[in-house]
This record gives C-alpha cells, sequence and structure tokens, in this order.
C-alpha cells in the first residue's frame, strides 16, 4: 500500500499535452483570454474552453492559472523571458 497522497500521485503520474494544448495554455501563462486566444487562432471560443478546461483538469488544477503554474512546474510550457 503506498502512503502517498493524491496530490503526490497526481505529481509523478506522466501527464503530455497536445501541441494545442501546450499553445492554449502557454497563451494564457501570457495573460491572454480564452476569447482572445479564440481571435488569434481562428478556433471557437467554445472550443479554446473546452481544451483549457480538459487541461486543467488533466492535471488536477484548481483553475487556469494553477494549471499554468503546474505546466510551468513541469515543463510541459515554456516561460517567456
Amino acid at each position: 500500500m503506498s502512503l502517498k497522497t493524491p496530490h503526490e500521485r497526481r505529481q509523478t503520474r506522466e501527464i503530455t499535452l497536445s501541441d494545442r494544448e501546450r499553445h492554449y495554455l502557454g497563451l494564457v501563462a501570457r495573460g491572454k483570454h480564452p476569447s482572445h486566444i479564440a481571435l488569434m487562432t481562428g478556433a471557437k471560443e467554445a472550443e479554446v474552453k473546452d481544451v483549457l478546461e480538459a487541461v486543467r483538469t488533466r492535471l488536477g488544477a484548481a483553475n487556469l492559472l494553477n494549471a499554468v503554474s503546474i505546466a510551468l512546474l513541469r515543463g510541459l510550457i515554456e516561460q517567456d523571458i
């Protein structure tokens, strides 16, 4: 039996993001709203929101800001300098 907490188990699980997921989450990290991401990429706003919600759920994040933090810490997206 594992003594790890659910949070620790979630952090050790391998998570990969598609190019589109990384792109959208990277734009959120740069302060872009889903409606602006939709305009920039030509996608529908509902699609952008669905993709971001799926990423948030897979990362176990409470919200998009938390998802961005987790993705940065895990190296799933890169931080602009």
